[in-house]
């Protein structure tokens, strides 16, 4: 079966989500899934671990716009002991973490919550209708987010290209957002 997220896309009859992220949020209308293989990046003056996370935000829910759709994100976060020590005071005053304590996982939440993630993909689905509450229990959703499951290995192969894309208009790129909050180099 053709699996499609964001333009890419493979074939893969079975994905079992379970097996490759676990459930750290589903909330009214907020999901928050963290891959559960951690990954290494490494090049000189950057190296750094990371773990995929799937973010659903039900968009209509957080803004109150009648009709806003549900967004899906496929977001590279860094791991909280791969951030310098300004990022980690930073995200940590924000999210009351316990000093020197960087061993809870919810904490790729608070990463990316800060947004010190870098979104790798988005898509987004319209018309959903019914109770949004459990993002999991729509059926566009869950088909949706199998199709990141399937694709998102693939795109990490491709990291640099989705890195090199700038996020804002004045051109900041994921490069420079994981160099902030890994070596404290200016954002902007």
């Amino acid at each position: 079966m053709l699996r499609e997220f964001d333009g890419v896309s493979t074939y893969l009859e079975e994905v079992n989500v379970e097996e490759h992220f676990e459930e750290r949020c589903n909330d009214a209308g907020c999901l928050f899934l963290l891959g559960k293989k951690e990954f290494q990046h490494e090049e000189e003056g950057l190296n750094f671990k990371y773990r995929y996370a799937i973010r659903a935000l039900d968009l209509e829910e957080l803004s109150g716009e009648e009709g806003a759709p549900i967004l899906i994100e496929l977001l590279l976060v860094p791991s909280p002991e791969s951030l310098c020590e300004k990022a980690i005071e930073d995200v940590g005053e924000s999210f009351d973490w316990e000093r020197g304590d960087l061993s809870i996982e919810c904490k790729y939440w608070d990463i990316a919550e800060y947004s010190y993630a870098v979104r790798m993909l988005e898509d987004s689905i319209k018309g959903v209708t019914e109770d949004k509450y459990d993002l999991l229990e729509l059926e566009p959703v869950k088909a949706k987010i199998e199709a990141l499951v399937a694709v998102y290995e693939a795109v990490d192969g491709m990291r640099g290209f989705y890195l090199d894309r700038a996020w804002n208009l004045i051109g900041t790129t994921g490069w420079d957002t994981l160099n902030n909050a890994i070596n404290n180099e200016p954002l902007f």
